[in-house]
């Protein structure tokens, strides 16, 4: 019966029992590859239903990138910047995860696409021009984007 917890009764609250969520734990590669592709299905079905929310497509990439799937986490990105490419905050994003992958031509590589298409986003510059003095190459950066520009 439940009642009044002055009277001795128990609230419903109280009743409920806290289960600890299961942990998984796989055994082999071929359940390893199950569990990528149930993965990778509920990512899909979930960008499908929400395209426009920008923190599903990061979700996804950054779980592509902990698996050390760098091309497929690479197509999340391209995949996401179709959707908007005018969010800067998205090609920040994509290029501090290929820097963060010590893949810096990839790197380079957005940067270039990124202030090309949207040249008067501040940060996109500072952050490109922090990275080419981290490197040593900031009159590199400039050298090529006089000749891609001209």
């Amino acid at each position: 019966m439940v009642g009044d917890p002055s009277l001795g009764y128990l609230t419903p609250k109280e009743t409920e029992v806290k289960l600890p969520r299961p942990t998984m734990k796989i055994t082999d590669s071929a359940e390893l590859a199950d569990f990528c592709l149930r993965k990778r299905k509920e990512f899909d079905d979930l960008v499908r239903r929400v395209r426009w929310n920008k923190s599903v497509w990061v979700k996804y990439s950054e779980w592509e990138d902990s698996q050390k799937n760098f091309i497929r986490a690479r197509a999340v990105w391209e995949r996401a910047l179709q959707v908007d490419c005018r969010d800067h905050t998205m090609w920040l994003k994509y290029a501090n995860a290929e820097m963060k992958n010590k893949f810096l031509n990839h790197a380079r590589n957005i940067w270039d696409r990124a202030v090309t298409l949207l040249p008067r986003v501040d940060q996109l510059w500072y952050t490109y021009i922090h990275m080419e003095e981290m490197l040593g190459n900031v009159a590199g950066m400039f050298v090529n984007m006089n000749l891609s520009l001209c």
